[in-house]
């Protein structure tokens, strides 16, 4: 990554791929040193040309008008200081730790050694990144314009969709008078999630980096999901599937409208069974 950070060539390909960022945009050019983290707790310091808006400070505040980026870590996806991995890895267990304390304790065996706080900031980041990149997914769908690749070329493909069940914190804007902390009410709400994987000849789930594995679900209600799996579906090429099969319990919007979707989508032959 150092030597990487020190070559021209990539420092001047930083700065085209991240033209969108800059483009018409009245900037000066600085340098700054940034650390950055990776697994293992390793942290590499780079010195980075760094671009800032020009502008004066507004009386009485101390931080200037406009803040500015880094090309280079824009262009490699590293702009919150920590590498992919070390990203994706604090995010897993943000997400499926009972707590946020928990997920700490569990990233020291991964040699990741940061803030409670900051595993809440970088959790949150990576979920509004992922339901950008689905929104972006969604319109390219509407205006017919979504990459259709041939990663379910010939493949035997399962799809499930099941409801869940979770609890969602409710702020009532009080603070307790004994532990200083808002007070709160966990209601249960039913998500609505949905699985694509791949299956061998004996059934069972390929994992590996050339086939992934889609989960994802929302809150709303199921025309929201139906988008969400069409948009899925189309992308990764379900019509060329050698075989479908759909798995789903007994809620009736599952087979009053997923089936239709499959068949609309021109999948091949598709199984269904709950």
């Amino acid at each position: 990554m150092y030597n990487l950070s020190q070559s021209p060539e990539a420092q001047a390909t930083a700065k085209e791929k991240t033209r969108g960022w800059w483009l018409g945009r009245n900037l000066r050019n600085l340098n700054c040193w940034r650390e950055i983290l990776t697994v293992g707790n390793v942290i590499v310091r780079l010195k980075l040309p760094y671009m800032l808006e020009k502008g004066q400070r507004q009386s009485g505040e101390k931080k200037k008008i406009n803040e500015g980026f880094c090309p280079f870590l824009n262009w490699l996806g590293i702009v919150e200081g920590v590498t992919p991995l070390a990203w994706s890895t604090i995010a897993k267990y943000g997400t499926i730790s009972s707590s946020f304390e928990m997920a700490r304790l569990q990233l020291i065996d991964w040699g990741i050694k940061i803030s409670v706080k900051r595993i809440q900031r970088l959790t949150y980041q990576f979920g509004k990144i992922g339901l950008s990149l689905r929104n972006a997914k969604i319109l390219s769908l509407d205006l017919g314009t979504l990459i259709k690749t041939e990663i379910l070329k010939d493949k035997k493909v399962v799809i499930s969709v099941d409801g869940g069940r979770t609890r969602e914190k409710l702020y009532k804007g009080e603070r307790s008078t004994e532990t200083n902390r808002y007070k709160y009410k966990g209601e249960w709400r039913e998500p609505k999630v949905m699985s694509i994987y791949v299956v061998d000849e004996k059934g069972k789930k390929i994992k590996n980096g050339e086939i992934p594995i889609t989960n994802d679900g929302t809150f709303d209600d199921y025309k929201v999901l139906l988008k969400i799996l069409e948009a899925h579906l189309v992308n990764l090429g379900i019509a060329q599937a050698k075989e479908v099969l759909f798995i789903a319990y007994a809620t009736e919007w599952m087979w009053l409208h997923i089936p239709p979707l499959l068949f609309r989508l021109g999948c091949p032959e598709v199984t269904l069974t709950g």
